[in-house]
């Protein structure tokens, strides 16, 4: 299980370095910056781009590789928890929601019962009401490759 592991290890990875560049831009915030929707705020930081970026091109790594469905559902599962936590800055939580867009490549690598678990945990873990369309369509494709 090493590839799993480390696939995992790598995704925290770029998870953590994130929250570190997110801390600093928070940190670096000038007084009045981001407020009333002027620019120049921590949401405005290109960290937040940067991030996706890697993320997208170690996805694409992964799928491009044929991981195997149990690394994953490891995978999705971290990217579905990620916003979840108290600690959170509000300028990172809407990036962690866009960038679960980001798994729907390696949905194929699934089996039916990972699918299904997935599926499950994105719909208990965030409510009907609350779901972004990113993850309206996670869930109906994670049910559909439940079903193959």
């Amino acid at each position: 299980m090493p590839e799993r592991e480390d696939a995992l290890l790598r995704q925290r990875e770029l998870y953590e370095a994130y929250r570190k560049e997110v801390d600093l831009a928070e940190f670096n915030r000038k007084p009045g910056a981001g407020l009333f929707g002027m620019k120049g705020g921590p949401a405005d930081d290109p960290c937040h781009d940067r991030f996706a970026e890697r993320l997208h091109a170690f996805y694409e790594e992964l799928a491009a590789q044929g991981t195997d469905s149990g690394t994953v559902r490891g995978l999705m599962e971290y990217a579905c928890g990620a916003p979840l936590g108290k600690d959170v800055p509000r300028s990172a939580f809407w990036m962690l929601i866009a960038v679960q867009s980001l798994t729907q490549p390696l949905i194929a690598l699934l089996d039916s019962a990972d699918a299904e678990a997935l599926a499950e945990l994105y719909e208990k873990s965030y409510r009907r009401s609350e779901r972004l369309p990113v993850q309206i369509k996670l869930i109906r494709e994670l049910k559909e490759a439940s079903k193959k």
